[in-house]
């Protein structure tokens, strides 16, 4: 089963983050390739990490994560501005839904509650 935060935390990064790093898996292996971009050099072994990250998440499909979010977010009404969005922004109901929309997004295999 994949590992889920179980409830998303009020805070000022966007609603289409807040949603993408719910998987948190996913969400650590972003935050490190994010980091090993940021680098001038890469070691070797960092560079064998950054190549392994990346074959994780085309094996994930990870590649196509923002647009499914993107669209299952807008079935739910939000508009690309709400998206981009702090999440703090939100109603409790809407942000508590975007929590729940989350389930198409990654399977059945957990919950999200707001």
């Amino acid at each position: 089963m994949d590992e889920v935060v179980q409830e998303l935390p009020a805070t000022q990064t966007t609603v289409l983050a807040t949603v993408l790093s719910a998987h948190l898996e996913r969400g650590r292996l972003w935050a490190r390739q994010a980091e090993l971009d940021t680098k001038d050099e890469l070691t070797d072994a960092e560079l064998a990490e950054y190549e392994t990250i990346g074959e994780t998440l085309v094996a994930m499909k990870a590649d196509a994560d923002e647009s499914r979010v993107r669209r299952i977010l807008a079935g739910l009404g939000l508009t690309a501005t709400q998206v981009d969005g702090p999440l703090t922004h939100l109603s409790g109901g809407l942000a508590s839904s975007c929590g729940t929309c989350a389930r198409p997004f990654y399977g059945t295999g957990f919950a999200i509650v707001g």
